[in-house]
């Protein structure tokens, strides 16, 4: 039912295509991932939609790591993991990461999967996770893409380690997605009537003027990890070049919400052209000055060539499951 109500509202807002972690400790993969798989099923033609697992990265280090690879392959998911450990939570970097991801790389490839991986969300200058996925994949042959998101500790290194791992994520063909609005929500939030002190947000510049592939999302929507949100791609765009300062220039920014994530999912979106699908948004704004100055409630939906009921669900269809909230 939450599922449902998401996705209305991301088709009425535009999308058209998601991915999406799925919490995985079990027993909640074996629950989660065969609703998705209705789900998308439901909604085929509509949105496309992809889903990764979500579990402590040394959960791959016991059986249980291995029938989540089942599971997520039996959904043509994505293999995913944190770069967390419930053994050590307390580690920013766990002290068996190398194994446990040379475990998830070795999962994956027996099942030609590939891997969306979250990363180093922390404001702790320790969490070093990155640089071992990339030297890791590099390690194992792995074959397949790999997605690594918020990457948010990676800001609080010296420039030197800032390179050094941007250059081995290059080697590896490691693609980057940030998620500003949520980062910035989560990232040095601490102890009441206290200010944070930094942004929360990855070096996406120094990422794509090394040649990733980089792109900006949502995550999470009105729940314990972000209260806020809607489903909205141009809002998270629009957010993200205030957030990540992607303007002055503008520059080509607008495919990290577009083409680049099209690209990265593999499928065939975000950019218009002949013969391809007549998905898209028509604006009222003239210009990105406009477009941005403004939020864009009044835009008009075209899908296959047709204008769409762009009427949101009302939250109080969720009134059963959440209690009537004031």
């Amino acid at each position: 039912q939450r599922m449902e109500f998401g996705l209305k509202t991301a088709y009425a807002k535009g999308v058209v295509a998601i991915r999406t972690h799925l919490d995985s400790l079990a027993p909640q993969a074996s629950i989660s991932f065969p609703v998705f798989r209705e789900m998308r099923e439901r909604w085929a033609g509509r949105i496309e939609l992809q889903a990764s697992s979500i579990a402590p990265v040394d959960v791959f280090l016991t059986d249980e790591g291995r029938q989540l690879a089942d599971i997520v392959a039996e959904s043509g998911g994505q293999l995913g993991c944190v770069t967390k450990s419930q053994q050590y939570p307390a580690e920013a970097t766990p002290p068996m990461i190398e194994e446990a991801l040379a475990r998830v790389f070795q999962l994956a490839s027996e099942r030609h999967l590939n891997l969306d991986l979250h990363v180093d969300e922390s404001t702790d200058p320790r969490a070093r996770s990155l640089i071992h996925v990339a030297r890791g994949a590099l390690a194992s042959g792995f074959k397949g893409r790999i997605l690594c998101g918020h990457v948010t500790a990676l800001a609080l290194q010296t420039d030197e380690y800032i390179e050094a791992t941007i250059g081995a994520c290059k080697d590896a063909g490691i693609d980057i997605v940030s998620l500003p609005t949520v980062n910035m929500y989560l990232q040095d939030r601490s102890q009441a009537g206290r200010t944070p002190r930094w942004r929360g947000v990855t070096v996406l510049h120094e990422m794509k003027a090394r040649g990733l592939r980089v792109a900006v999302a949502g995550d999470n929507c009105r729940d314990p990890f972000y209260a806020y949100g809607d489903h909205d791609m141009l809002d998270t765009y629009t957010q993200a070049v205030k957030i990540l300062h992607l303007d002055h220039p503008l520059s080509d920014w607008i495919r990290a919400a577009t083409e680049t994530p099209a690209a990265i999912m593999g499928i065939d979106r975000g950019v218009l052209k002949p013969g391809s699908g007549a998905d898209f948004m028509v604006l009222k704004a003239r210009s990105y000055s406009e477009m941005l100055a403004r939020h864009q409630f009044d835009r008009c939906v075209i899908r296959a060539g047709k204008a769409i009921d762009t009427r949101l669900p009302d939250y109080r269809a969720l009134d059963d499951l959440m209690g009537a909230q004031r």
